[in-house]
């Protein structure tokens, strides 16, 4: 999905142009675009919040992350069944049309192979004829969303794999045996039993992605702390402001 104008049409998403790439996945995303939002004068179009699309898997951690830190009024969170990228995406700009503006549009997938994951990292969203800025970041857990969950416990090792479902099948396992009785599916039980170990979930995902060999494919990965960070900041912030 590198490169070019990417166009996505779906039954009940109006045609969507003008998204190119100008960054790279991973680490290292641009975050602002050029000149920065922060340094104009606020319009209409550029006091939105924050859009978050994502799938079945991400979606009962992020919503009881976004319960716990009070910040659902300004960040929304929008996930469908599917876990394809493409699906996630096409799932965040009909919310992006839909609700917009937003000042940020955070996309979150999981997948077996780094490629089939790659979206644009920054982009130009145009609904009808009203166009903002905003800025995109694409967040990817290899192989799935349950690498960040499992950091809230333990280590991940990187060159041990022979195969990404033998890794997926381990995570899983390990995931299982940390969270025992806790079910996936519930955002306040899955949060509750995660909290704890969220600063070394943080501190053990910046390592991970320092370790990753790009170049083995079976090495697990995620950058969900760059989201969690970031919305971390964001509380804070509107903390401030209510202040």
């Amino acid at each position: 999905m590198d490169g070019g104008p990417l166009s996505i049409v779906s039954p009940s998403l109006p045609q969507v142009t003008g998204w190119r790439a100008v960054g790279r996945y991973g680490r290292g995303t641009l975050e602002r675009s050029a000149p920065s939002l922060e340094r104009r004068p606020p319009s209409c179009n550029q006091r939105g919040g924050i859009l978050i699309s994502c799938g079945a898997r991400s979606a009962p951690y992020l919503t009881g992350l976004l319960r716990h830190l009070q910040i659902e009024e300004t960040v929304t969170l929008s996930h469908c069944a599917a876990e394809e990228p493409a699906a996630i995406l096409a799932n965040g700009l009909q919310a992006c049309l839909a609700h917009g503006p937003f000042r940020r549009f955070y996309v979150v997938v999981c997948q077996a192979h780094p490629d089939d994951a790659r979206l644009p990292p920054s982009s130009r969203c145009q609904a009808g004829a009203t166009a903002y800025d905003i800025s995109l970041q694409n967040i990817v857990s290899i192989p799935s969303f349950h690498v960040w969950l499992l950091l809230h416990w333990m280590d991940l090792p990187t060159s041990r794999w022979d195969s990404l479902d033998q890794l997926s099948t381990w995570v899983d396992a390990q995931l299982q045996r940390c969270l025992a009785t806790t079910p996936l599916h519930n955002p306040v039980e899955l949060f509750a039993a995660a909290q704890p170990g969220m600063a070394k979930a943080l501190f053990r995902s910046q390592r991970l992605s320092r370790l990753a060999n790009p170049e083995n494919p079976c090495s697990p990965t995620t950058n969900v702390h760059e989201l969690v960070s970031f919305l971390l900041k964001w509380q804070k912030q509107a903390h401030r402001l209510r202040d």
